[in-house]
């Protein structure tokens, strides 16, 4: 990977034994060993390591979405870095949670109420009767289209 001389020269800041090896031109390059965030083939990386974990913990992929994985109870949804996942009882993803923190870091977001935030949608589950069974708010984006494509008016 190459670092051109902006980056270099963070780099060398916070790490001063760094400067050694700057090029000539002030730009540096490094080998990078493993899934870096931002690179090509780290979301592929990313991806074969989830599919493998979600196999080893008995979860089957959907044969007709590759980002849905599903065992009795549970249904998980891996979409980039996110996971969306659905469950009949805590406990059946408790041993889940915690690989998955294990492994990985980071954090379980769990719904306080019946709303859960995904990629910008807030899904909310209804309990009325004749209704359908979720409601999916996408406000995040409505007033950044408002602004973007404001309608012409003559």
């Amino acid at each position: 990977m190459k670092f051109n001389r902006f980056h270099t020269n963070v780099l060398t800041k916070l790490e001063p034994s760094w400067k050694y090896f700057t090029l000539s031109d002030g730009t540096s390059r490094a080998e990078v060993t493993g899934a870096l965030y931002g690179l090509i083939e780290s979301g592929a990386l990313w991806n074969q390591d989830s599919v493998l974990l979600f196999n080893e913990l008995g979860y089957t992929q959907s044969k007709y979405d590759q980002c849905v994985f599903y065992k009795q109870g549970v249904r998980i949804v891996l979409y980039v870095d996110d996971l969306y996942i659905t469950y009949e009882t805590e406990e059946l993803i408790k041993d889940f949670k915690e690989v998955i923190l294990k492994r990985f870091g980071g954090e379980f977001k769990l719904p306080i109420d019946d709303t859960v935030e995904f990629l910008g949608m807030k899904i909310k589950k209804k309990m009325e009767a004749y209704t359908s069974p979720c409601r999916i708010e996408l406000m995040m984006y409505l007033p950044e289209s408002l602004v973007n494509h404001q309608p012409q008016l003559h």
